[in-house]
């Protein structure tokens, strides 16, 4: 990983690629929550060439690919997202994979675009401390930035009309039902593999190994240290540490409360 590559640059029509007729990659799934460090764990994809890994079914993401792509970007007709899954295993796969995020609350679309012929992989991703979690999310809501960049996500909830406190418990009990979910649908895959989004980001060359011995995917062992190398390296995005630490103490009451 020469840089840090936020999630909306991963959007970028310079990672199209040709069209490739009768795509038949091997889909390598992000099974995570926001503020997990997903986008860091699909740099690292990338650079050992699984496809371009993207959180595709976001509705801006959506509507900017598939506008780009000449598609039809009515998302309420039926089957679009069966249509927007071709297009992405035809035009981002690389060395016979694709990769995508996909966050708890958009089950039902990954349920609807799945097939035998994409073998997927889950890379389930989750933090150990929902309230870090819950505090960094949060601090997101507050500032509309989400990566380092200055570049702020749209569609990003707007919840200034929402106290604190309020916000909190909501989002722990949001962040505690979405986990949820995915715990109930990844119960029977038997191609999964459960990250410690802490424990990887501090020691990532078992987790690495493990990814690529499940896929069959052969890369050289310099590439591996060198992507292990640069993910201890590369910190955390930046732009809401300090409201983040801010709330974890001045709501240190309410978190210790939620997270019993």
């Amino acid at each position: 990983m020469s840089q840090k590559i936020s999630g909306m640059e991963l959007l970028g029509g310079e990672y199209d690629g040709a069209p490739a007729p009768d795509a038949a990659p091997r889909a390598v799934v992000v099974c995570t929550l926001p503020r997990s460090g997903s986008n860091r764990l699909c740099q690292c994809l990338l650079e050992l060439g699984y496809g371009v890994p993207g959180e595709y079914f976001q509705p801006y993401a959506a509507d900017l690919m598939m506008g780009r792509w000449g598609m039809a970007t009515n998302r309420s007709e039926p089957g679009w997202e069966r249509a927007y899954w071709a297009e992405i295993r035809r035009r981002r796969l690389r060395n016979g994979f694709v990769g995508l995020t996909v966050f708890g609350f958009q089950i039902p679309t990954l349920k609807a675009i799945l097939e035998p012929r994409d073998r997927p992989v889950f890379l389930h991703l989750r933090r150990r401390n929902v309230s870090d979690q819950v505090a960094s999310l949060l601090g997101v809501y507050q500032t509309k930035m989400p990566y380092d960049d200055p570049i702020a996500a749209p569609t990003i909830p707007d919840l200034s009309n929402v106290s604190e406190e309020r916000a909190i418990r909501t989002l722990h009990r949001w962040m505690t039902v979405q986990e949820g979910r995915w715990r109930r649908y990844l119960a029977d895959k038997p191609d999964r593999i459960e990250i410690d989004s802490d424990a990887f980001f501090a020691s990532p060359r078992g987790v690495l190994q493990e990814i690529l011995g499940k896929t069959g995917h052969d890369v050289t062992p310099d590439l591996v240290e060198r992507v292990a190398q640069q993910v201890e390296a590369t910190p955390a995005y930046s732009p809401n540490a300090a409201i983040k630490q801010d709330l974890l103490e001045r709501y240190r009451h309410v978190f210790e409360e939620l997270d019993r």
